[in-house]
Formats: structure tokens, sequence, C-alpha cells
């Protein structure tokens, strides 16, 4: 939940409200938050490679 806007920006999860968290709970959700996370790191990273190669004047 973005703090000033108040939208979603990451996967909806149910908060984890175990006294003793279960370690296959807490994996199987930060797995399914990992993937998400990967998908917007990729995009990113090819963002970032594309301004570059368009933007580099040292490369010309």
């Amino acid at each position: 939940m973005d703090e000033k806007l108040k939208i979603q920006v990451g996967p909806k999860t149910a908060p984890l409200r175990d006294e003793v968290l279960d370690y296959d709970t807490v994996m199987a959700s930060l797995d399914h938050f990992m993937d998400w996370l990967a998908v917007q790191y990729i995009s990113a990273l090819n963002i970032i490679h594309c301004m570059h190669d368009k933007y580099s004047y040292e490369a010309r």
C-alpha cells in the first residue's frame, strides 16, 4: 500500500497473524511476492537499458 496515495502497489496478500510463524507458510508468501518482484525488476532493467542506448552520447 502506497503511504501517500493509498493505492495498492504490490500483490495483495493476507498478513501473517500467527503468533509463531510457520516456515512453509512464510516461504509460500515470500515466493509469491518474489515472482512479482522479479517481473518488476526485469521491466525496470529493460527501461534503463533502452534509455541508456537512446541517450548514450559517448557511444556515438
